[in-house]
């Protein structure tokens, strides 16, 4: 065994194969994040897509395998943001079958100009390919796209003071 270490001592100090060995090395760490690391994104995340009521622990526990295949795919550069894009597709499955808003409130708040943006935005945050858009990013661009001043009436209509009018 002590023969074993100083040969790999040897090759860490080599100036041929040394480099490579150490970034292996460094690599191998990089990629396999603590589960930790993690803790900060989900909250984070959580709270931007209103999680109020997720165990942020028990949500990593179930995940902590998927949330580590990401971040040991994407290039050293981005695995961060393949933690937090992972991190979002997770808990948008969670909170896609119980919305912590009704859709009358996401009106409310975004303006859509029709029924049809609202249901769009939520069917795209939901076919998220991975690994290409964090989610407040496409819902910043959604809205840009189905934003205006006057909001949808419960009937699908827009409340225009013309139509108020008539």
């Amino acid at each position: 065994m002590l023969i074993t270490a100083l040969t790999a001592c040897d090759l860490l100090s080599s100036d041929v194969d040394g480099v490579r060995l150490i970034g292996d090395l460094k690599e191998r760490v990089d990629s396999n994040w603590e589960p930790y690391r993690f803790d900060e994104i989900i909250q984070r995340s959580a709270g931007l897509l209103m999680c109020r009521h997720l165990d942020l622990m028990e949500f990593r526990k179930r995940n902590l395998d998927a949330l580590r295949t990401a971040v040991k795919r994407a290039p050293l550069a981005e695995r961060a943001r393949a933690a937090e894009l992972a991190v979002e597709a997770r808990l948008l499955g969670e909170v896609a079958s119980t919305l912590s808003m009704t859709a009358s409130e996401i009106n409310e708040k975004l303006a859509f100009r029709s029924p049809e943006g609202l249901v769009m935005s939520l069917l795209l945050l939901q076919k998220i390919p991975p690994n290409t858009e964090t989610l407040p990013s496409l819902l910043e661009r959604v809205a840009r796209g189905f934003v205006q001043t006057d909001p949808i009436s419960p009937s699908g209509s827009l409340d225009t003071p013309s139509a108020k009018g008539s």
